[in-house]
């Protein structure tokens, strides 16, 4: 599977900025591997714990957990492309609808971009 990343319309990707401020780099370094695991196995990884999908918003949730910090990414997947639109650390048991929020708005503009 593919990995793309969304960029905003001043051409900067929100996922690739969260990891390169990310001050755990060996964080960062787990994240990266979740995403290689997420381009090795695509949609096979929905069989682990790792990804899950969201059938209320129709978005999928890359889950990676490091040293009992929680992190998400948010993805869309369109014809073997993973489109990660969001990520951040999570800190409570349920997913902030804020989060989801920015999430679902960035996959209508990319949806809109790629003429969806």
């Amino acid at each position: 599977m593919n990995i793309e990343f969304y960029e905003n319309t001043s051409g900067k990707s929100p996922v690739e900025d969260f990891l390169n401020r990310l001050l755990d780099k060996k964080a960062a370094d787990k994240i990266l591997w979740a995403l290689e695991l997420l381009e090795e196995q695509g949609q096979q990884l929905l069989k682990t714990l790792y990804l899950k999908k969201l059938k209320s918003y129709q978005l999928y949730e890359l889950r990676i957990l490091y040293r009992k910090k929680l992190f998400r990414v948010f993805i869309d997947i369109i014809n073997e492309q993973a489109w990660l639109l969001h990520i951040f650390q999570k800190e409570t048991k349920h997913t902030p609808k804020k989060e989801i929020k920015i999430a679902l708005q960035r996959k209508t503009i990319l949806h809109k971009n790629l003429k969806i």
